[in-house]
């Protein structure tokens, strides 16, 4: 076959090595020669086979379809249909309308449970059984996560059905695991002061976090990601943005008196004058590692339980750190504080502050919070006389209470 011929031929290099190819044209002698290399002989080429992939090729051509351009959109389209690149353009477009947090969860679930089996899969290839898979991985002791995994999944999945990129999703049918049970301890009075008491033993950054959980009511990420940036000591007062929120929102947190103690001590303010009690202005607040907030607490958590397994008296029934979050609400109600004000402590987004409500009904709640966090923080300091009044043998009284008083 000639360099300006077309069909097919048998090429056979300086090291004699033979290799079929075939010759077209996409248009009339005024077009340049296209060559596509089928392969070397032997099997699966022998003449027979390569002159009917030859054939077959041609045929294309005659059709008008460049061999070379289907080959490079089906090689394309293989791509851009495995799951991993599905994932990464939902993620891309989801990010527009979750809060920073749920964001940072979903991509972590999708790295971690998903894409380990769906991910190298072809999105024509996913079925029921690798659904299964995913949730076959996923440990015992997570209770909530196989729903949540699950329920990320779908979600996925219709999102590239409405997009057209799969005429079916494989969780279509199938049934969503059990929700885990609601939790809904808290923490009795003792068990509460008992638990600020042993906190300090953690060393000043987590002792003092457990307090500032306490203190506060926040959730765990956003009081341990603190930032002295978001801290006012004058107007008392800690704004965590909308990025760091649950909901997406701006956030108000009033400080009461054993929370800027305790932010005081953390920052080695030693003043008389509270006017000139300074805080850093930069870094965060909670840091064994300059510029980087604390992590583990997973591992902070089991330390704290084993110190408050070497206390005979309360016994601290099994707690979680969000327990303390629930407990702070629970003692609002006791407190006679109105739900409104709690939720907008909690930064919850409640039936009366959805929908229209939302848009017309703008109070912020600041002097309401306020009241109610210096009333739990008397709170406090009145668990901690009473228990030590029911004791015969006092215990040390935590700092953080030591403060609020």
């Amino acid at each position: 076959m000639g360099p300006g011929s077309e069909g097919f031929g048998l090429k056979v290099t300086r090291s004699g090595r033979k290799v079929y190819v075939v010759q077209y044209r996409m248009g009339g002698r005024a077009f340049p020669t296209k060559r596509r290399t089928i392969g070397a002989d032997g099997s699966p080429w022998t003449p027979l086979t390569a002159r009917a992939e030859a054939e077959r090729v041609l045929h294309m051509v005659g059709l008008g379809q460049d061999p070379a351009v289907a080959e490079q959109e089906k090689e394309r389209q293989q791509l851009h249909g495995r799951f991993e690149q599905l994932a990464e353009h939902f993620l891309a477009d989801s990010q527009r309308n979750w809060a920073p947090r749920t964001y940072i969860n979903r991509k972590s679930d999708i790295e971690r449970w998903l894409l380990p089996v769906l991910g190298k899969k072809t999105l024509c290839s996913i079925t029921r059984r690798d659904i299964t898979a995913v949730l076959d991985r996923i440990p015992d002791g997570r209770p909530a996560l196989p729903r949540n995994v699950f329920v990320l999944m779908r979600t996925i999945f219709n999102w590239a059905l409405g997009r057209g990129d799969i005429e079916k999703s494989p969780t279509l049918g199938m049934k969503v695991p059990r929700a885990a049970p609601e939790r809904h301890h808290i923490l009795a009075d003792d068990e509460l002061v008992v638990v600020a008491a042993t906190a300090p033993k953690l060393g000043p950054v987590w002792g003092n976090l457990v307090h500032m959980l306490i203190l506060t009511g926040q959730r765990l990420r956003e009081v341990a990601h603190i930032e002295w940036s978001e801290l006012d000591r004058v107007g008392r007062i800690w704004q965590i943005p909308r990025s760091r929120t649950k909901n997406g929102r701006d956030h108000v947190v009033p400080l009461n008196r054993a929370a800027l103690a305790t932010l005081d001590a953390i920052a080695g303010v030693e003043a008389d004058d509270e006017e000139e009690r300074k805080w850093p202005r930069s870094g965060f607040v909670f840091s064994h590692v300059p510029g980087t907030p604390v992590s583990g607490f997973s591992k902070v958590k089991a330390r704290l339980d084993a110190m408050l397994a070497g206390t005979t008296d309360p016994t601290v029934r099994p707690w979680r750190l969000h327990d303390l979050r629930r407990t702070v609400a629970t003692n609002m109600q006791r407190l006679g504080v109105r739900f409104e004000v709690t939720e907008a402590i909690l930064n919850h987004v409640s039936v009366t502050q959805a929908g229209v409500a939302s848009v017309y009904q703008r109070h912020d709640w600041l002097d309401e919070k306020r009241a109610a966090l210096d009333a739990w923080s008397d709170k406090l300091v009145a668990m901690v006389e009473s228990y030590q009044a029911t004791r015969w043998e006092k215990p040390k009284k935590s700092k953080v209470l030591k403060k609020a008083a």
